[in-house]
């Protein structure tokens, strides 16, 4: 990545370049299966896009960009706005799916399209359940979307699970009552769950371990203190 554009190279006997984006992106994201590239230009930076000499006449204030690294095309474009953050987008393990974070609501693309996932009835929509954190399963297309639900000084944190492409909610679910989730991290095996949780208005910290069975859509937890 240079400082004005994003460049792509094959690794064989020497570098071969295969595709360059001129937009300035100050921030990209791959996706697993190396099919798709995500550009973003920051929200300062909504005009660049008019350099594109392959996009004819595109007259646009997006700053959000879904590229084919194959077809050497732009999918997409999306606007991110000032409450948001780009590091709330994400791609499936297997990249078929992307998803990203806007006022609590979760959004998911289907490629190769990336249009709006659409529910039961064919339409596209986000998720209806508020989603304030969430995470992929790192070998399955499962989600797993918190829900900080705050009332004055208290918060209750319920977490749930989702199977995509179905958008079918898990019969578990994790409900935590005056603890909030800091931090959470996937174990290498896939299966087992790290969570670093915080106890509101006061100084203790735990971590919580959750093992999951998709098999059967159980999990088993634990949880342990620890020392500060």
């Amino acid at each position: 990545k240079s400082p004005s554009k994003l460049e792509f190279f094959t690794l064989n006997n020497s570098l071969n370049k295969i595709f360059e984006i001129p937009d300035n992106c100050i921030q990209y994201l791959v996706s697993p299966n190396e099919k798709y590239l995500v550009t973003y230009l920051g929200k300062s930076n909504t005009n660049l896009i008019t350099d594109y000499t392959y996009i004819k006449d595109m007259i646009t204030r997006q700053n959000v960009f879904i590229w084919d690294l194959s077809l050497k095309a732009m999918k997409k474009s999306i606007k991110i706005s000032s409450d948001e953050t780009f590091d709330n987008t994400k791609f499936s393990n297997d990249g078929k799916f992307l998803s990203r974070l806007k006022d609590d609501v979760l959004i998911i693309y289907e490629a190769p399209d990336f249009k709006m996932l659409k529910n039961s009835e064919g339409r596209g929509l986000p998720l209806t359940d508020k989603v304030t954190k969430y995470t992929w399963f790192p070998y399955n297309n499962y989600l797993m979307c918190i829900n900080e639900q705050r009332k004055d000084k208290h918060i209750n944190t319920i977490i749930d699970f989702y199977e995509i492409p179905t958008r079918i909610k898990c019969s578990f679910s994790v409900s935590i009552s005056n603890i909030q989730v800091i931090n959470y991290t996937w174990h290498p095996n896939g299966k087992t769950l790290l969570l670093l949780l915080k106890t509101v208005n006061s100084p203790n910290w735990s971590i919580k371990v959750v093992d999951f069975n998709l098999k059967n859509f159980t999990h088993k937890s634990s949880s342990y203190d620890v020392v500060t």
